[in-house]
């Protein structure tokens, strides 16, 4: 997977493929974000030393929709890793430091109490995972089942069932 974004053709490779020919629109496209890409690579890998791995796994998995997984002691620099990448590609990031005591509510959202006074239950998700492209779970193992039981549908399916709402797509684009 790392190495499709290495091997991924130049744009002078693909203008010698075609022999000079003009490229069309999709192909010139296809140019531009393969030039945007290689210049945040090259970027992140500046700024976050001996990562080069950690920012190819992270970009393809944002490319592909795919769930990436980053392991390693704590002060790595997985979380700046991460929030750089965000930064620099424009997405909203949702980010926490799991543990035993954290509740449904800090990932998923507060309850609508305004809503629940009407007899509708249901949580404001809006800047919590269920509504961000990009979510970062720290230490997720350490999070209580209670939490990783309704994670699992977002992770899994892109899904979250908010209460009388039912089920609700999330617009995740990878979950780390």
């Amino acid at each position: 997977g790392v190495e499709l974004l290495r091997q991924a053709p130049t744009p002078a490779k693909v203008k010698k493929k075609f022999k000079g020919a003009p490229l069309t629109p999709e192909q010139e496209r296809m140019r531009r974000i393969h030039t945007h890409l290689m210049d945040i690579r090259t970027y992140v890998n500046s700024v976050i030393l001996e990562r080069e791995s950690e920012t190819d796994s992270a970009l393809l998995s944002i490319m592909s929709g795919a769930s990436c997984f980053y392991l390693g002691d704590a002060g790595a620099g997985k979380t700046k890793h991460v929030r750089v990448i965000c930064e620099l590609m424009d997405l909203v990031l949702f980010d926490i430091l799991m543990s035993e005591t954290t509740k449904p509510e800090s990932v998923f959202g507060p309850i609508d109490v305004p809503a629940l006074a009407t007899g509708v239950q249901r949580v404001k998700t809006e800047g919590y995972a269920p509504t961000a492209d990009v979510c970062f779970y720290d230490e997720i193992f350490k999070a209580s089942d209670i939490v990783l039981n309704p994670l699992l549908w977002v992770l899994n399916e892109g899904l979250f069932r908010n209460g009388d709402e039912g089920m609700q797509q999330c617009p995740t684009l990878t979950r780390s």
